[in-house]
């Protein structure tokens, strides 16, 4: 496994890949373990890449290939939550109805909590019911900021597309 990390505008990242995918997405400093080979590949390069672009709203969709390691259950949320579009949320709940088992809301949580893949598995957009803000791995105040930012910049994009409309009249 080789393990690289690099600062950026929500702090300190690591990125993990094992087996020519993205493994882990760490906040702050990880301990390193004797598996870990302190060592930008060419992957993740990319990775870094990929999250300095959706950091500055030019990316909405990761590319480079995952590997979570979980149970069947965590895959398939996993799963279900790379597809909350971007600039979107879903609550517990929503999301617990959404897999078919209605009353896993706080299931649903813990495995948010051990997302191996922050960021490019968008646990970030599950919320409380009631629209609150809950935990997250990287703190409340980092899944505010990535809200904030995937907000902010579906915004910008209806702006443009307003501009763009405004200019065509003028």
């Amino acid at each position: 496994m080789s393990l690289f990390f690099y600062n950026t505008k929500i702090g300190k990242i690591g990125i993990e890949e094992k087996n020519e995918h993205i493994c882990g997405v760490y906040f702050g400093d990880k301990k390193f373990t004797e598996k870990n080979n302190l060592h930008e590949t060419p992957l993740i390069k990319k990775a870094y890449f990929e999250l300095e672009d959706y950091l500055n709203c030019r990316l909405k969709n990761f590319s480079v290939p995952l590997n979570p390691c979980g149970t069947e259950f965590m895959l398939e949320i996993w799963q279900l939550l790379t597809e909350i579009p971007y600039g979107q949320t879903l609550s517990y709940k929503n999301l617990a109805e959404k897999c078919g088992k209605p009353k896993s809301s706080r299931a649903i949580g813990v495995i948010c909590s051990k997302n191996p893949l922050p960021i490019f598995i968008p646990c970030h957009r599950v919320i409380g019911s009631n629209g609150k803000i809950k935990g997250y791995l990287g703190g409340k105040s980092i899944k505010e900021k990535l809200l904030s930012l995937e907000s902010c910049s579906k915004y910008f994009t209806a702006s443009l597309s307003v501009l763009a409309v405004l200019m065509n009249f003028l």
